[in-house]
């Protein structure tokens, strides 16, 4: 009976001892079920995350590449920058970006494999959010080469242009425009310059071109001699009172003076009985 019981105890503890083991492995085999189902569970929702992340960087990249300001800045002509390695750069980059790049799902059905799409994801919304940011600079980059060009015609408009303007508000206002860097108020200001230029222009020609009428008018007028009178005297008639009859002829205006009292004399003479053919403005047919 003694022996019974010894053994009967015996087994009674190493039964417990394995329903207890039993019990401890199918906890820790529940703990680590339940572990590794946390573990999934939380990595597929930072996986989802990664995924949106990715998606809305993409999205970002896309809309500045379809975007107006991209447009602008790629609009720019190389002769309007004054460095135009900028417009190079932002082409290039612009192309190489438009290729985009494919995301990968979440659709893993273990932590492992989870994880490394969330890694993917990651690494591919950092690239197109780096690239979304040398987009932006290389396009700024543009901007202020257009900037400087204009700056820098602005400043030769200005230098070039003194005393050379009908109105010297235009130059003041490209002074101030210059002064402030503001790429659209220089270049209305160098507009109004040059039409001021061509105002001046114009106004100077056309006084010169009446200085020079006036000029040759004048010339004229005292390159042509004036000119000379004649009178006809009937024969028979008398010069003046006391005198005698004289021969007819005609006199010149421009003659030399006779003695005092007496008529003046021609510079020529005619016959006193003058043939009335030979008169100007006689037919002799009449």
């Amino acid at each position: 009976m003694r022996e019974w019981r010894r053994i009967a105890t015996t087994a009674g503890g190493i039964l417990l001892a394995a329903c207890v083991t039993v019990a401890g492995m199918s906890a820790w085999r529940s703990h680590e079920s339940a572990t590794a189902a946390r573990e999934l569970e939380q990595a597929t929702a930072d996986c989802a995350t990664a995924h949106a992340a990715a998606k809305k960087a993409e999205q970002k990249l896309v809309e500045y590449l379809d975007g107006d300001r991209l447009a602008q800045a790629k609009a720019v002509t190389a002769d309007k920058l004054a460095d135009p390695e900028t417009l190079e750069t932002l082409d290039k980059l612009a192309e190489q970006y438009s290729e985009g790049e494919r995301i990968p799902a979440c659709a893993a059905t273990d932590t492992e494999t989870a994880n490394a799409t969330t890694s993917k994801l990651q690494a591919i919304e950092k690239k197109h959010t780096g690239n979304l940011s040398r987009l932006k600079k290389a396009a700024g980059a543009v901007f202020s080469s257009r900037l400087a060009h204009t700056v820098e015609q602005g400043e030769r408009l200005y230098s070039s242009s003194e005393g050379k303007v009908q109105d010297e508000y235009s130059r003041a206002l490209l002074r101030a425009s210059i002064d402030k860097r503001d790429e659209k108020a220089i270049t209305d200001a160098m507009d109004k310059v040059n039409a001021s230029i061509d105002a001046k222009t114009k106004a100077d020609e056309e006084r010169k071109a009446q200085e020079e009428a006036a000029a040759a008018a004048a010339a004229q007028a005292q390159s042509t001699p004036a000119p000379q009178q004649y009178s006809y005297t009937p024969s028979g008639s008398a010069s003046g009172p006391g005198s005698g009859p004289t021969g007819g002829g005609y006199h010149s205006s421009g003659g030399s003076a006779g003695s005092t009292g007496g008529s003046a004399s021609p510079g020529w003479s005619v016959p006193a009985n003058p043939d009335p053919s030979q008169l100007p403005g006689t037919d002799p047919s009449l």
